[in-house]
């Protein structure tokens, strides 16, 4: 889940940055300030909605659920197992 949150933190700062880059070049080409506000709602939303799905996973996973990741790495190890 660490490696995941990081991994989404340098993607999300990456995109940030090729946002104001790309705001930063439509402003000088056709002075449509506009665009900076925009782009700043949208990098804020990306960042929102990969922060709640980090958030909602760490909160499953401290209260004894397993991480849908987890699961899914276990395969049908679970299944072939009797008891």
């Amino acid at each position: 889940m660490n490696v995941r949150s990081a991994v989404f933190h340098m993607l999300s700062d990456a995109a940030a940055s090729g946002g104001v880059i790309i705001g930063g070049i439509i402003i000088i080409f056709t002075k449509w300030y506009i665009i900076d506000p925009i782009l700043s709602i949208l990098i804020a939303l990306l960042i929102a909605v990969g922060a709640w799905r980090i958030i909602k996973q760490t909160v499953n996973f401290s209260f004894n659920g397993r991480d849908s990741l987890w699961n899914r790495n276990r395969g049908n190890a679970e299944s072939t197992q009797s008891y």
